[in-house]
């Protein structure tokens, strides 16, 4: 929590026009790009979740933290300070995302428990997207990604051909890869091995470092998401969730707006390095070291589209235009 803190602090210190030419890769509305705008806005509808509406909530919390007695009683006085870690300033980019991201939920019409479950969901794709830039630009990577973060996740449906999970597959454990890669850096090593204990100390440190920050990290998460599958067992791979998808049309398209199903994928490509069909998948295919194959282009209507369908978000405007939509907009939106 306190990295994904720092993460949005460190965005509303960065220089306006650098900020602006990297929004300039994704669709975004006046008050997204504006760093001023964005700020104001996460910091009113942050302080609103704590309000008459959510008093239950509250309480709930209340009652937790008053458990522990002596924890409660410390954290509430101001004698204490808790003194704050740091986060690589280079993080930026994925956490400017972030912000949008989290401006997005917080301004839909939303029951107050769902918006808390959805901005839960944000944060710990956050987590997941993080690991895997900040990877990608400390690890060897032989081929360029077409996305702005440098990597691609290649998705398949919880029910799909074996071709189809062992591609997805294929791209989890490129992926795990280049982590375990970036982490084993020539400075990294070098700076563990002045470990006083030695090379038996520096095989400790790289056990906890993939454990808790590093591919496992990245796999343990995915799967307490779900969107990692089978939870135990070989043949690990990426799946796309009811959940998930309803995450990403909040965030990914503005209260009440709607975009068409190619912007939707677009959308999930450049953000999250989300690839399911068309050139996305096609590129990430090629990132992932794996040969062209047009056998698994959807040739009849895509997985996603149904799952769209089922969630209440996609409308079919003929067999090739169709509309995805965030219902979730103010009450003239409703």
């Amino acid at each position: 929590g306190e990295i994904l803190y720092l993460q949005l602090c460190n965005v509303f210190r960065m220089n306006e026009e650098l900020v602006q030419s990297w929004a300039d890769r994704f669709e975004l509305k006046d008050d997204e790009r504006d760093l001023k705008k964005l700020h104001s806005q996460l910091t009113s509808e942050f302080m609103s979740l704590k309000g008459n509406y959510n008093s239950s909530l509250d309480q709930l919390v209340d009652f937790l933290e008053g458990l522990d007695s002596k924890t409660h009683e410390k954290t509430n006085d101001e004698k204490y300070w808790l003194e704050g870690g740091w986060c690589p300033e280079e993080s930026w980019p994925e956490g400017y995302l972030f912000a949008v991201e989290l401006k997005r939920i917080l301004t839909a019409t939303l029951d107050p428990v769902e918006r808390i479950d959805l901005l839960m969901t944000g944060c710990a794709m956050q987590v997941l997207r993080t690991i895997c830039a900040q990877s990608v630009r400390h690890g060897a990577i032989e081929i360029v990604s077409e996305t702005p973060l440098g990597y691609e996740w290649i998705f398949s449906a919880s029910t799909s051909s074996p071709q189809q999970r062992q591609t997805s597959q294929r791209s989890l454990q490129y992926i795990q890869g280049i982590i375990q890669k970036a982490l084993r850096k020539d400075e990294l090593q070098a700076n563990a091995s002045k470990h006083p204990r030695g090379t038996y100390k520096v095989k400790a440190l790289y056990q906890e470092a993939d454990n808790k920050y590093g591919f496992k990290l990245l796999v343990s998460l995915g799967k307490k998401l779900g969107i990692i599958v089978p939870n135990t067992g070989p043949g690990a791979r990426f799946i796309m969730t009811d959940k998930l998808l309803r995450y990403l049309v909040i965030s990914l398209v503005s209260p009440g707006d709607r975009i068409t199903y190619q912007d939707f994928l677009q959308r999930m490509y450049l953000h999250y390095g989300i690839a399911i069909e068309g050139v996305q998948l096609a590129n990430a295919m090629r990132w992932s070291g794996l040969p062209d194959n047009n056998a698994m282009q959807e040739t009849k209507r895509a997985w996603l589209t149904g799952m769209l369908s089922a969630g209440g978000f996609l409308t079919e405007l003929s067999d090739a235009w169709s509309v995805v939509r965030n219902p979730f907009g103010g009450s003239q939106d409703i």
